[in-house]
């Protein structure tokens, strides 16, 4: 890493500023803080920063005639991290060090879900742990890999199992942003305020881990007043209250979760201070319906 550090370090002369980020998952618009180093960068979720840190905007070509190895794994990882599965597909091969290309591949086969996916990141991993390799944002890939193929398996608790795990381990962005996208994607909205509560209680001034908690609670409060659970709606709607409480909307939760309870008076209540506030009722609900008597999944926290 030391190394690494150096070498970036005389890259690194004459950058100057933040870089704006594109593409997932790089919100548009959206200015990354300026990194240490490439690798930092890269767990911080923000790979397209680590490519114009390492000098390599422009394609493979000229990671290819980059003098260090680790210089063109990182690439393939951080192009792999914006989808671009082709760059990562010629330089993937032509890594010379076993383990680290096999761990590569690993989140290659992620990535396309290739049906050998599972067995090949097992494998992989297997001989990294043999080899004494410390853990490092390859060996995350790999992780993120094996669970992104194990969930193409539908063995969807063991990939969130994986993820929770992982996460745990190794508490950069990359990888939480993973366990939340999972859940996100697999409909697992109680388990991902579970963890969105827990990482804001660590990051208190994150702006973006209280935008995705805001956005999980509003799944969350549709899903339970569709299914008539009044106290989690309840609680649901006056957390979301507490975390953004000028926007007058979620009154109208609060108002619906307290008729399923059968408070008629304060129901009313909340709804005229709702329309009082000039607020849009939400939109009609799509959320992920979940049975009432549906067994806990995967780990509840992260």
């Amino acid at each position: 890493m030391a190394r690494l550090t150096r070498v970036f370090g005389r890259m690194l002369t004459g950058i100057v500023g933040s870089m704006l980020l594109v593409a997932c998952p790089e919100p548009r618009g959206a200015v990354a803080p300026q990194s240490a180093n490439p690798e930092d960068a890269l767990l911080a979720a923000h790979p397209r920063q680590a490519l114009s840190m390492m000098g390599f905007d422009h394609g493979p070509d000229e990671a290819l005639r980059a003098a260090s190895e680790e210089i063109r794994v990182l690439f393939a990882i951080a192009s792999l991290d914006l989808e671009r599965w082709g760059d990562a597909e010629i330089i993937v091969p032509r890594v010379k060090d076993p383990v680290t290309r096999d761990l590569a591949h690993c989140y290659l086969a992620g990535k396309r879900t290739d049906i050998d996916g599972e067995r090949r990141c097992r494998d992989a991993l297997k001989a990294a742990e043999a080899a004494g390799r410390a853990a490092d944002y390859l060996t995350d890939s790999a992780e993120l890999g094996l669970a992104a193929s194990v969930e193409r398996n539908n063995r969807l608790e063991t990939a969130a199992e994986l993820l929770a795990a992982l996460t745990k381990a190794r508490p950069n962005i990359r990888n939480r942003k993973a366990l939340h996208a999972f859940y996100d994607r697999v409909g697992w909205i109680k388990e991902d305020v579970v963890a969105l509560e827990a990482w804001a209680l660590e990051m208190p001034d994150d702006v973006s881990v209280k935008g995705q908690l805001i956005a999980a609670l509003d799944r969350k409060v549709k899903g339970d007043i569709l299914e008539a659970r009044g106290q989690d709606a309840e609680a649901a709607a006056r957390r979301l209250l507490v975390l953004d409480p000028d926007n007058g909307s979620w009154r109208f939760y609060l108002a619906d979760a307290l008729a399923l309870l059968g408070k008629k008076d304060e129901s009313a209540k909340e709804r005229a201070a709702a329309v009082a506030s000039g607020a849009t009722p939400p939109k009609a609900s799509n959320a992920v319906r979940e049975m009432p008597d549906q067994p806990a999944r995967g780990p509840q926290s992260p």
